[in-house]
């Protein structure tokens, strides 16, 4: 259950792995989400949990103080409380979905956040060609 709550995570998040060792707010953020889910969905200890995304008992204790704050302050963080509930409702419809369903919509999400970015490269490029049409038009054609 833990694995299926980290990919899920990872995917809904855009996180590429939330047990790498950075401490980068996004990634701390998918932490503190995993974190509060395990303990709610699971009867893990907080040893267990926090051994699926490379940290102590400690850390988890330290990521529910986290989630206290967003309680505490709901108004400050919103989206983080809103991705934690899509998560929930995610994980709760999933009880019955295959690990084999998981990996598709794995992959397709992943694809859909790659072809994301791409199509916003692909904006800055039509935007820099636009300027340089307009450059282009102030001359005269030679014709």
């Amino acid at each position: 259950m833990k694995q299926k709550i980290k990919q899920i995570i990872e995917v809904e998040t855009g996180v590429e792995d939330i047990s790498i060792r950075l401490r980068s707010q996004g990634i701390v953020e998918a932490r503190v989400i995993f974190s509060t889910l395990c303990l709610r969905h699971t009867k893990d200890s907080l040893q267990r949990i926090g051994k699926i995304i490379n940290r102590d008992h400690s850390s988890i204790v330290h990521y529910r103080k986290i989630y206290n704050n967003w309680l505490e302050f709901p108004k400050q963080f919103l989206n983080n409380l809103t991705t934690l509930d899509r998560i929930d409702n995610i994980i709760n419809e999933q009880k019955d979905i295959t690990e084999e369903d998981i990996e598709i919509v794995t992959r397709y999400r992943r694809k859909n956040i790659l072809l994301t970015k791409e199509i916003e490269k692909l904006k800055e490029i039509l935007v820099k060609q636009e300027k340089n049409i307009e450059r282009l038009k102030q001359y005269e054609p030679i014709w």
